[in-house]
């Protein structure tokens, strides 16, 4: 019985074999040709002319080979077709839902604008690319096709140029050398076209390779673009992920921006139903959500003028980002939701001399908005701030920073949390060179004025990297202590001090570039220099540079004479704030050869000295000279004289005579009596 059946499939085979053999060799497809170009005229408008011998076999399903075929509109080409190889099944064609098996085509050239209206066009095949003046051919796609489903499998797309112009969303795309490989492709459903439909994305399941040699989108220029995907109804994965990124300026102008990267993708791609809507309308939403976003980057390059920004082995993980509104592919409003990134190295250049590595960097945020309407967000606005307070955070760690190869900074952390309508800095420390800096703070928003609080604590600060980080003129090294406790208000992105207290100590601190012994000699001689120039060099220091409004430091420290070294065997510098008054509570530092202290009070609201003196002391705290200051910061004026002294903000105009005399050593009433003494 089973040799009969066998037998019997074996005669069907043969029976099949001879059928197909007569069939292609009694009907000749070509006679068809006048019937495919007006189904395509029917369903599309456009002309289709088959110039070279379409072929059909039959022995793996339905293949048709045509060569040479011509695509227009009134006469005019829009696109030149060297060869398509189609395959579909009998069964599909029996009942009356044509499947296509396998497509590979290849073109030279297709032109495509979508105008205003949502209605294609096609550009007649030119070497030009697609504008606002060029005259096109309105072709409008029938709104229902005479096929209920069509789906194409196995494609292999190949276009030697392509130009797509999208009217309506200030949209060009120019590629050149596009080839596609693709497993499905859905084209039609319920006599409908969703190859544009934003569900498409989301609907079907699809995979393949695409690349491109040159992709030109607006002004953005990519080449050697390579994605190798895998869709299953909106969960993308791309295996490889290759690009370069350029942005083209107009005329001669330099590159404006450079990118190019690899690495792999995964994500999630769906669009969230508007409260109370029901379908069809998801299919037509607002915003295109992207979440589950797991992004491994091998490498990624950065390049704007001068700045350079190097990633290696990098992985973004991100669970939920909003992006382009429907058809619109203007990136709007961009709030990052949970968002870890990792990166093991991480190069930064900002120009030829000054660059940055960084190490093992772990960056956590969540509800951190950075886009508003395609702006940048001010991370100090009011409404920034009041977003953030809500619930936000930022944690940010780096186990190392070195400056040009040279480690300067490790163990880096910032823990940052918006809650409650405040924002608290739980945790901001790093160690830098035999260095610990912790700081903890708060911002409140719960008053119409933010108020702040700022606590920074460390008991050995090394002056050398602190002093290039500022690129302070007067090169001190050694160790401080601080203790700084501080609070105020934040107006205008402004924060201004209210209250607290900011403490600085020290010893055998070395000053490159200042003979501090020198300078003090020659005020005795001559008064050449003026004692308060000397104290907000050597005393306040980064504050001096507050104070003097920061390039106005360096003529300072320049107009009291270059070279030489200095030693600071005491330092102590203790000023408080209250009701927007700094008080000089305890100023003073020691050499080899003098003692100088400050006292008095600066208003901070109006930047005006309050019964300000500054004098060089003996042993016993007595004044040796004396200057009494009032006026401005930025005009001080000495008390006795009425002289304008020029002081910390300009010391290129200092005018001293010798009015000042040398005081007594011994008197009644001390000018110092802080925790200082002379030896």
């Amino acid at each position: 019985m089973i040799k009969k059946i066998l037998k019997f499939l074996v005669v069907l085979v043969v029976l099949f074999l001879l059928i197909s053999v007569l069939v292609i060799t009694l009907v000749d497809i070509n006679q068809y040709k006048d019937e495919i170009s007006q189904f395509v005229k029917d369903e599309t408008g456009l002309s289709l002319e088959i110039e070279g011998d379409l072929y059909l076999s039959i022995f793996s399903g339905v293949k048709i080979n045509a060569n040479d075929i011509r695509l227009s509109h009134n006469n005019n080409v829009i696109a030149y077709i060297d060869k398509i190889i189609l395959g579909t099944s009998l069964a599909s064609l029996y009942h009356e839902k044509p499947e296509i098996d396998s497509l590979e085509v290849g073109l030279k050239q297709l032109s495509l604008i979508r105008n205003k209206q949502g209605v294609y066009e096609f550009l007649p095949s030119s070497e030009e690319t697609p504008n606002s003046s060029t005259e096109v051919n309105n072709i409008k796609l029938a709104e229902h096709f005479f096929l209920q489903h069509l789906a194409i499998k196995n494609i292999q797309l190949s276009i030697g140029k392509f130009q797509f112009l999208d009217k309506s969303n200030a949209l060009s795309i120019k590629l050149e050398s596009l080839k596609a490989s693709l497993s499905l492709l859905q084209v039609i459903d319920n006599y409908e076209l969703v190859l544009d439909d934003p569900r498409f994305l989301v609907d079907y399941d699809y995979s393949g390779n695409i690349s491109a040699t040159k992709a030109l989108v607006n002004q953005y220029h990519a080449s050697d673009v390579t994605i190798s995907l895998n869709a299953q109804k909106g969960h993308i994965t791309a295996d490889e992920f290759l690009f370069h990124l350029i942005e083209q300026s107009k005329g001669k102008a330099p590159k404006k921006l450079d990118l190019s990267g690899q690495g792999k993708l995964k994500v999630s791609m769906d669009f969230p139903i508007p409260k109370g809507a029901f379908e069809p309308l998801w299919s037509q939403p607002l915003t295109i959500k992207l979440s589950d976003i797991n992004f491994d980057l091998a490498e990624f390059l950065f390049v704007q003028q001068e700045f350079r920004l190097n990633m290696k082995k990098s992985h973004l993980l991100m669970d939920e980002l909003f992006i382009f509104e429907k058809n619109k592919y203007v990136l709007k409003n961009l709030l990052l939701k949970p968002v870890v990134f990792k990166s093991e190295q991480i190069d930064i250049s900002a120009n030829s001399k000054d660059k940055y590595y960084l190490k093992q960097s772990v960056l956590k945020v969540s509800n951190l908005a950075i886009l508003n309407n395609s702006k940048v967000v001010d991370p100090l606005s009011h409404k920034a701030l009041k977003k953030f307070a809500q619930n936000s955070y930022i944690n940010l760690s780096i186990a190392s920073i070195a400056e040009n190869k040279e480690l300067g900074i490790s163990n880096f952390k910032v823990d940052l949390k918006g809650k409650d309508k405040k924002i608290t800095l739980s945790n901001l420390s790093f160690n830098a060179i035999d260095s610990k800096i912790n700081a903890q703070g708060m911002l409140s928003l719960q008053k119409k004025v933010p108020l702040w609080e700022l606590k920074i604590l460390s008991d050995k600060l090394n002056l050398k990297p602190l002093s290039e980080l500022l690129n302070m003129p007067a090169e001190p090294e050694g160790y401080i202590a601080i203790n700084n406790n501080l609070s105020g208000t934040l107006e205008n992105s402004d924060f201004k001090i209210n209250n607290g207290r900011v403490h600085a100590k020290g010893n055998n601190i070395a000053i490159n570039g200042m003979d501090l012994d020198k300078i003090l000699n020659d005020f005795q001689s001559s008064q050449s220099v003026g004692l308060l120039d000397v104290g907000a060099v050597a005393l306040l220091g980064p504050a001096g540079i507050a104070l003097s409004k920061g390039n106005d430091y360096t003529k300072l420290v320049h107009s009291l004479g270059k070279g030489g070294k200095s030693k600071i065997t005491q330092l102590n510098s203790d000023i408080s704030f209250a009701n927007d008054i700094a008080s000089m509570d305890d100023v003073s530092f020691t050499t080899g050869e003098h003692q100088l202290v400050i006292k008095g009070q600066i208003n901070l609201l109006d930047e005006s000295f309050i019964d300000f003196k500054v004098a060089t002391v003996d042993k016993y705290g007595c004044p040796i000279y004396k200057e009494e200051v009032k006026g401005s910061l930025s005009s001080p004026m000495t008390k006795t004289t009425n002289i304008l002294v020029g002081g910390v903000v300009n010391p290129l105009k200092s005018v001293y005579s010798k009015l000042t005399s040398p005081i007594k050593s011994q008197c009644k009433d001390p000018f110092y009596n802080g925790i200082l003494k002379m030896n």
